[in-house]
């Protein structure tokens, strides 16, 4: 059930991470294309907002079971 609703977040957070990048990256292309055609300072660009999957977790080991 938690895998399931993780999925859901996830997909939904992903939603609104694309409709925060889309115009947020066409402004700042804009703003560049105009920028250096003037001959004035460009905004740093990068890779848009996203999600990194989470790194695995270690394997658990006897010597640090608590037996509980």
């Amino acid at each position: 059930q938690v895998r399931t609703l993780m999925a859901a977040d996830r997909a939904k957070l992903e939603q609104v991470l694309s409709q925060f990048n889309g115009p947020i990256v066409g402004a700042v292309k804009s703003w560049n294309s105009a920028a250096y055609a003037a001959g004035v300072a460009t905004l740093p660009t990068g890779a848009p907002v996203a999600i990194k999957p989470a790194p695995p977790l270690p394997p658990v080991s006897a010597a640090t079971s608590t037996g509980a």
